[in-house]
């Protein structure tokens, strides 16, 4: 309708308040940083988070780990790795999920795991099955319009979308 009473939505402000002062949690998603948790209070439904920074400062690598954490928390998680592709990112989180070093998972290297780091990804494959956790490497707003209704339509809804390197889309 286009509108929406005030009163409702500062029932939603002052809930998720109340929420965070007695249940001692936050009213949006955790990112799994604690100092960043504690100044955003989590991440928050239909807002618009930019992570940015010089080149290698690591901001593909944070927000793949909020991506994941938030996957472990239950939440529909889409992903865009546009600049590193759909391997290189897998390839990436599954490392710092099972703590196993990324030369190993490149092609060939399988014979240098140990077998805690085998059983933990095959451990962390089976979780995958078990959750949400879309990837792509569409381009161009269209393409990722096209995958998120997907994702709606196949599993019920989406909580969270990251496109990494934002700047080369099409």
């Amino acid at each position: 309708k286009g509108f929406t009473k005030l009163a409702a939505v500062l029932e939603d402000v002052l809930m998720d308040a109340y929420t965070a002062g007695t249940d001692g949690r936050y009213a949006g998603y955790a990112t799994g940083f604690e100092g960043l948790d504690e100044y955003l209070s989590g991440l928050h439904p239909g807002e618009l988070y930019i992570m940015a920074g010089r080149p290698s400062m690591g901001k593909s690598a944070i927000t793949t780990q909020i991506a994941n954490n938030i996957y472990l928390m239950g939440g529909r998680v889409a992903f865009f790795p546009i600049e590193v592709g759909l391997k290189g990112f897998a390839r990436n989180i599954a490392s710092m999920h099972t703590q196993t070093d990324t030369w190993k998972l490149r092609g060939g290297k399988g014979q240098h795991q140990t077998e805690p780091e085998q059983t933990a990804l095959l451990a962390y494959l089976e979780l995958q099955k078990k959750g949400v956790f879309v990837t792509s490497i569409a381009k161009t707003p269209k393409g990722v319009e096209s995958v998120l209704r997907d994702m709606i339509s196949e599993h019920g809804g989406l909580d969270v979308v990251f496109i990494d390197h934002l700047q080369e889309m099409h």
